[in-house]
């Protein structure tokens, strides 16, 4: 009997190993969507709103309504000051890359911490209104366990301590 339970465990630690170093990180890739708006932008183009999130529970945005919605940042100071606080938030955070930005607009690459999964957040500018509007997505499966939200809910709160006086704009 313990031999078996041995030979279990084995089987366990062997199936997380190639589960996270072969077949995971081969996901990194931009999914389509996302690709034709870095496209657009690289060609000129400025986005003026952000994808809508899907039927999967694995997305969180400042334009969606219910579960899915996610309080923008607010900001006071211009875009570009607003730009740099959010990217020095970023360098706080691990597992959080910048991966491109223009004008009006980030795209973030959050990277979990157990199987390594990628899941694509991008911030878009507001001067007008003083708001970085935000989504997250997971690239795979049907549900992420709320870790869009929760990588969101963690980049705000650092944003805000940035700046302690901006605590009325929450």
């Amino acid at each position: 009997m313990l031999r078996w339970l041995i030979l279990f465990v084995i089987v366990l630690v062997v199936a997380f190993l190639i589960l996270r170093y072969w077949l995971i990180p081969a996901q990194s890739p931009t999914p389509p969507p996302l690709a034709d708006r870095l496209a657009f932008i690289k060609d000129g183009g400025k986005l003026t709103q952000l994808a809508a999130c899907g039927a999967k529970p694995n997305c969180v945005s400042s334009f969606a309504e219910g579960e899915a919605y996610i309080a923008p940042l607010s900001y006071e100071d211009d875009q570009e000051k607003a730009k740099e606080r959010l990217k020095a938030t970023l360098a706080q955070m691990p597992r959080a890359s910048l991966v491109f930005e223009a004008e009006n607009y980030v795209h973030i690459v959050f990277r979990s911490r157990m199987m390594g999964f990628f899941d694509d957040a991008e911030g878009l500018f507001d001067d007008a209104e003083k708001k970085i509007y935000l989504r997250s997505a997971a690239r795979l499966g049907y549900s992420d366990l709320d870790a869009n939200r929760r990588y969101l809910e963690k980049l705000s709160q650092n944003f805000y301590q940035q700046t302690p006086n901006l605590d009325h704009l929450r």
